[in-house]
């Protein structure tokens, strides 16, 4: 997509023209900003790494995809039997996430075979229960049954199963636009919202009323449960509707967007890579295993971090903090702080998964004794991955509804550039006095833009 048409600006289109961002019009943008973002991979243990390089190298899923899916996978099998501690604060694993990429691109394969594991201890808990398979499960007794992720339930018949299992229970989405409009059919499930906002803290508890038992209380101690699937960039304003935003609904999740639109497809003449599996698989059971939870109420092991561990969170922080203190559009600057605070809590969970990645990866018995600086400073790699993720996927969104696609590749044609204007006239083919002109018109009209340089 050429910037303002052919040639100079204004021959064949004019900035000041109302345009509403097509499909495409997202899509090149979506590329243009996430590709110097890259999920790092190099976080995890060496000997996943086999696993990671035949997903991302020769099946040629998304490194992005594939790195929320492990971490979602770890996720869910620690579950609340193991915490993180740093001073008063405390943590326990749990993930929000979304993969946002298009049609075809790779996000139901890579959740399909990062969960493989997870599937494999969920048939095990089938073959406990007296129902069909859970996906086919009518939930009379969900109570009474075992679970640990579930894909077709009812909102009701999850907060229920989740009184049978305080190791905790996942809900899963192969795509959210259907939970979204769920919600909104079904408007009796509309609290559905605020629970997921209330429940992702870790001292959250839950009261379930039952009309002819007396009313159970989930304990905080054991009330653990995730959110995961994915959706396409279109969708992405379903997640920051009115009261969502508000609420801080939006900010729990973390948006794995993918860089740029490929289609996945597998070779056919593939082989499963069955070491390299092998190695992921055992890594994820070691943790289910380790980490089992048989009643509600029971305190979880906790995993306190060192002092050298709580001093790089402690730089981190302030970095951070610095960056939101930074900006000086009103709007942007909400924005960037609402993924900050959750964000503070993310990298104390980021630091739990990849420590016991490590212990369950490394040794026989894993030894959750204390969590040092390697595992802080890979944790806080990956909250900076989601920092700038996070708000693209809000920019994606803010954007799309008020800001002209000219004036989007005008911005992104000069942070390209460093801010040199010389540089960006030239590439627009533009006169500095023009490019100039632009800077100051629409400067005023997107503070949000043109205020904040992001290198």
């Amino acid at each position: 997509m050429k910037l303002f048409g052919d040639g100079v600006v204004g021959r064949t289109k004019k900035v000041t023209d109302a345009i509403t961002l097509s499909e495409d019009d997202l899509l090149d943008e979506l590329v243009r900003r996430q590709m110097q973002n890259q999920f790092p991979m190099d976080i995890f243990p060496a000997k996943l790494h086999n696993w990671i390089q035949f997903l991302t190298v020769d099946m040629g899923l998304e490194s992005c995809f594939v790195g929320l899916s492990m971490m979602q996978a770890m996720s869910i099998a620690l579950g609340s039997g193991l915490r993180g501690k740093m001073g008063m604060m405390e943590e326990k694993p749990a993930l929000y996430g979304v993969l946002v990429g298009y049609t075809s691109s790779g996000k139901s394969i890579s959740l399909d075979m990062c969960m493989k594991p997870i599937v494999k201890i969920q048939h095990d808990l089938d073959a406990q229960n007296d129902e069909e398979p859970l996906e086919d499960s009518k939930f009379q007794n969900f109570e009474d049954t075992k679970a640990l992720y579930v894909k077709d339930a009812t909102f009701d018949a999850f907060v229920r199963l989740l009184v049978g299992n305080p190791k905790g229970v996942t809900r899963y989405y192969d795509e959210f636009y259907a939970y979204f409009v769920d919600i909104e059919r079904l408007k009796v499930n509309a609290g559905e919202i605020t629970f997921w906002t209330e429940k992702w803290n870790s001292n959250a508890e839950h009261r379930l009323k039952r009309s002819s038992k007396k009313s159970f209380t989930i304990p905080s101690q054991t009330l653990f449960c995730n959110l995961f699937g994915g959706t396409q960039p279109d969708f992405l304003k379903y997640f920051f509707t009115k009261g969502k935003l508000e609420q801080g609904y939006s900010w729990r999740f973390l948006y794995a967007i993918q860089p740029k639109y490929n289609i996945a497809e597998i070779d056919p003449y593939m082989d499963f890579n069955k070491d390299a599996y092998n190695a992921y698989e055992q890594c994820i059971l070691k943790a289910y295993e380790a980490t089992k939870v048989f009643q509600h109420g029971r305190k979880p092991e906790v995993i306190a971090f060192d002092k050298h561990g709580t001093d790089i969170y402690e730089v981190w922080r302030k970095r951070a903090r610095a960056e939101v203190d930074a900006c000086d559009d009103v709007l942007i600057k909400n924005a960037k702080a609402g993924i900050y605070g959750k964000m503070k809590q993310y990298v104390i969970r980021f630091a739990v998964i990849l420590k016991a990645m490590h212990e369950c990866s490394e040794y026989g018995e894993p030894r959750f004794i204390k969590i040092e600086e390697e595992y802080v400073r890979k944790a806080t790699r990956l909250a900076d991955y989601f920092m700038k993720s996070n708000f693209l996927a809000y920019q994606i969104v803010y954007e799309s509804l008020i800001v002209p696609a000219d004036v989007l590749r005008l911005v992104n044609v000069l942070k390209k550039n460093a801010w040199n204007q010389t540089k960006t006239a030239d590439e627009l083919d533009i006169s500095r006095t023009t490019l100039i002109r632009y800077i100051k018109k629409y400067g005023k009209m997107y503070p949000h833009l043109f205020g904040t340089r992001e290198e």
